[in-house]
């Protein structure tokens, strides 16, 4: 049963127990949705992050692109941990800052034979 179900059937729910085990339900799946969204967010932000580096006409020009990133992201990143085999920085957590950026670069330089400008 979906959420929006379990809310249209909780207001003809005749005790208060149902009710709020339902909503219970409600507000975990509406938190869920919350993270996730942010989690989105976030993520696009860092994607610009790291375009504005290695991106057409970033700091260091390589030539990248949003696919190039995002696909690099969906291979390498598990949950919140980076996981590269053979790679000096073998799993590492995800901070969304210059480590990660610095390792989708070097990613980028591997997986598309993108070259780091002089």
């Amino acid at each position: 049963m979906s959420p929006i179900q379990i809310l249209f059937r909780s207001i003809g729910k005749s005790t208060a127990f149902e009710r709020d085990a339902e909503d219970q339900i409600l507000c975990s799946f509406i938190t869920s949705l919350r993270y996730k969204f942010t989690r989105i967010i976030i993520m696009q932000a860092f994607v610009n992050y790291v375009l504005g580096f290695y991106g057409r006409d970033g700091i260091y020009d390589m030539g990248a692109t949003r696919s190039m990133v995002c696909d690099i992201i969906n291979t390498y990143l598990v949950g919140e941990v980076w996981v590269v085999p053979d790679h000096p920085y073998g799993t590492l957590s995800f901070g969304y800052d210059s480590t990660d950026r610095e390792l989708i670069r070097d990613l980028l330089i591997n997986d598309y034979s993108l070259v780091f400008p002089d």
